[in-house]
């Protein structure tokens, strides 16, 4: 922590302050007048949090401690170019297995290894190696809450964190609307390509009060549509997803509807989910949030549908912020989930069928950067 702070104040107070400004991913900064000073910045991120939890009814295991989050990145940036190495903690043997790393040891996984490319005068960027999914990086930032849970898309397994690929971007003036698009391998993070096919995604953010007084970021209208394949039989991967975001100081919330053609293996799955989320803006005097899913993998098959549902309430600690959220969270949190008896993983499995999780969870995710000297040619 005492180096998180330190970097931080080396990162504000020098000319590391103009680079270092939060982005999102897959999206330009607006377009700049001025040029960004000529220096090399470094920043550091941690995001940790922890967890323990009680289900009910008790099936399996229903007391757990949990690494809910794990995450550390390093980033190298240039007023024009930049790399970025992201980490996250990962259970070797994964969610049913129990061969893994020297037991089932919780290892770091590469999720991201990118060289991105920013030309901020013009409103372009560009990125190419293990990249973000642009709509899921979207999403997250909207729910700025992934300790708690992954985003819909992700959480269901319709979507990847990221993948092999690249990623180009325009930002028009004033931010009135980002246009970007990617290609990607469509194995996802943990997958070589297994087929000469490729996924090619176009993702469209329309911010309509951008030639107004009011903020450009408080509506975002996005649109997604992917054209993909998986897997040596070319399985259909196709996604296509709208969401709509109102940001003001107090609140954030989003509505978000997504279909799809093919899952997995399986080419005649047909996923289709609606979330609607409300959280605490950067004005909130709490950390709170509600959340509800509904989930389906067959939408033309009767009583296949599931419901989740999310609460949760923590004080606003003092100290430093990220994104309008305290770096420092701690929070107690609820979470319901009902499932049709055709979408159980056995189908007609009345045990499976309704659950209620009670949690808590400390939250810490501490950013900062400082200058470095960047070598002689």
């Amino acid at each position: 922590m005492i180096l998180a702070v330190l970097l931080s104040a080396a990162a504000w107070s020098s000319p590391c302050e103009a680079l270092l400004r939060p982005r999102t991913p897959g999206v330009p900064a607006a377009p700049s007048p001025s040029p960004l000073p000529d220096t090399l910045c470094l920043q550091v991120d941690l995001d940790v949090a922890g967890r323990a939890s009680l289900t009910t009814p008790a099936v399996g295991v229903s007391r757990e401690l949990l690494l809910s989050r794990g995450q550390g990145e390093l980033e190298l940036r240039a007023p024009v170019a930049s790399a970025r190495v992201n980490l996250d903690a990962v259970r070797s043997g994964g969610p049913a297995g129990y061969v893994g790393v020297a037991g089932e040891s919780v290892v770091p996984r590469v999720q991201v290894a990118e060289a991105r490319l920013d030309l901020n005068r013009l409103g372009l960027a560009a990125a190419a190696g293990m990249v973000d999914d642009l709509w899921v990086i979207g999403a997250q930032d909207t729910w700025a809450l992934p300790a708690v849970a992954l985003t819909m898309g992700q959480e269901q397994g319709w979507l990847e964190r990221s993948d092999l690929g690249l990623w180009a971007a325009w930002t028009a003036p004033r931010s009135a609307l980002t246009a970007s698009v990617s290609t990607l391998s469509g194995e996802g993070l943990a997958r070589r390509e297994r087929n000469n096919g490729q996924n090619l995604m176009g993702v469209l953010t329309l911010r309509p009060l951008a030639l107004s007084s009011a903020p450009a970021e408080r509506l975002e209208l996005s649109v997604m549509a992917r054209e993909g394949s998986r897997g040596v039989s070319y399985t259909p991967d196709h996604r296509v997803a709208a969401r709509a975001t109102v940001s003001l100081p107090l609140v954030v919330t989003s509505a978000e509807l997504m279909l799809g053609w093919g899952l997995d293996a399986d080419r005649k799955a047909l996923p289709a989910g609606l979330s609607l989320s409300a959280r605490g803006g950067p004005a909130s005097p709490v950390v709170a949030w509600a959340r509800v899913d509904w989930t389906t993998n067959q939408h033309d098959l009767d009583e296949a549908a599931a419901l989740i549902w999310r609460v949760g309430v923590g004080p606003r600690l003092p100290g430093p912020e990220v994104m309008g959220l305290p770096a420092v969270q701690l929070v107690v949190g609820v979470e319901g989930r009902h499932a049709q008896p055709q979408a159980t993983a056995l189908a007609g499995a009345d045990a499976a069928t309704t659950s209620t999780t009670v949690f808590f969870q400390l939250n810490a995710r501490l950013r900062g950067g400082l200058p470095l000297t960047p070598e002689a040619p």
